[in-house]
């Protein structure tokens, strides 16, 4: 174990294998191995990351994931009108089908343990399909549909499927 960075900066580091650009500032890490602090990387914390390089500036990483700016505090709400392809920074979907159904495609499920999104369906025609880029599931089917006006649903993953955990 060691205490400490590799190539200077300042944070407290405790772990093994940990190494932060000699530019960074108040990075720091817990219980991590293999964690590289990234040039620019900067008032960020790696707790319990293996093999793991954190990138961005004032983000907290737990178990290699990003946990904050985006995941804890939900994510980006996004109005919607055409095909989209959803992403673990995404959270809130106001679907607008107005103009035209679309399909919305939820990303590889792996390392997104916990994630959750809600779609909401706001104009009573059209469909908004919900699909999955891998052959993960959604609820064993290999996706769900929102038909109705205000109609939402409420998707969190295992990091190996997708559920609805909710509807209305």
């Amino acid at each position: 174990m060691s205490v400490g960075t590799t190539n200077g900066g300042s944070g407290v580091f405790v772990g093994d294998g940990i190494v932060q650009s000699s530019n960074n500032d108040n990075s720091s890490a817990f219980s991590s191995v293999n964690t590289s602090f990234l040039e620019g990387a900067n008032n960020s914390t790696a707790i319990v990351c293996n093999d793991f390089e954190v990138t961005k500036d004032n983000t907290l990483y737990v178990g290699n994931y990003e946990m904050y700016p985006n995941f804890l505090s939900g994510g980006a709400v996004k109005t919607i009108t055409s095909n989209y392809n959803v992403t673990k920074d995404d959270w809130f979907f106001i679907c607008d089908t107005t103009i035209s159904g679309f399909t919305m495609t939820l990303p590889d499920p792996t390392g997104l343990s916990g994630k959750h999104w809600v779609f909401l369906k706001t104009h009573p025609s059209q469909v908004v399909t919900i699909d999955t880029a891998t052959s993960a599931l959604i609820n064993g089917n290999t996706d769900e549909s929102i038909t109705n006006n205000y109609e939402k649903k409420w998707i969190v993953c295992d990091g190996t499927n997708f559920y609805v955990i909710g509807n209305g």
